[in-house]
Order: structure tokens, then sequence, then C-alpha cells
């Protein structure tokens, strides 16, 4: 598939995590999810920056090539909100029930 599909895929999921984000954020307690989003973001950055430096992992395509070596969707929106969507479902779910 060509540079240009694979863009629009990437414009795709940032409209999805950016909606996603604003709906996830919304639930109580808003601070733990914001400090699970922060924590994970951060997190991650580090690990990839790590991994793109030494040659582990390579982006053929990316949005914001010009200014990062990182994948700043995966890194700063699609993961930490899928790491507060699973605590958020976790908080619910009881074991011992």
């Amino acid at each position: 598939m060509g540079q240009k599909f694979e863009k629009t895929v990437l414009r795709v999921l940032t409209v999805i995590g950016t909606i996603g984000c604003i709906i996830l954020m919304k639930k109580p307690p808003v601070k733990d999810w914001l400090l699970i989003f922060l924590f994970k973001g951060y997190l991650s950055s580090i690990l990839d920056k790590l991994l793109v430096r030494t040659g582990y992992i390579k982006y053929p395509v990316n949005l914001f090539g010009k200014y990062f070596d990182i994948s700043f969707i995966y890194d700063y929106l699609l993961f930490p909100i899928s790491c507060v969507y699973y605590n958020q479902i976790q908080e619910n779910l009881n074991l011992l029930e």
C-alpha cells in the first residue's frame, strides 16, 4: 500500500484517539485516569526513543516525522488511552465474586 493510504490511516487513528481521550477522561476519578495517561505516555516515549536509536524499530511512515523520530500518535495518544480504558474495565471487575 502507498504512503498516502498509510498517512490517511494515521490521521483517522489520531481523530479516533482524540475522541477516545475526551470520552474516557469524563469518567470519575479523572485525576487517576489523567495520571495513568501521562505516566504511560512518558514511559512509552522513553522506551520508544531508546528502541529507535538502537535500531530495533523503524517507522517508515510517520505523520510527524519532521519533528519526531518516534511514533507520536502511538506513544502519546493510542497506548495511554488503551491503558486508561483497561484500568477502567479492571476497576469494575471483581474476580472474587
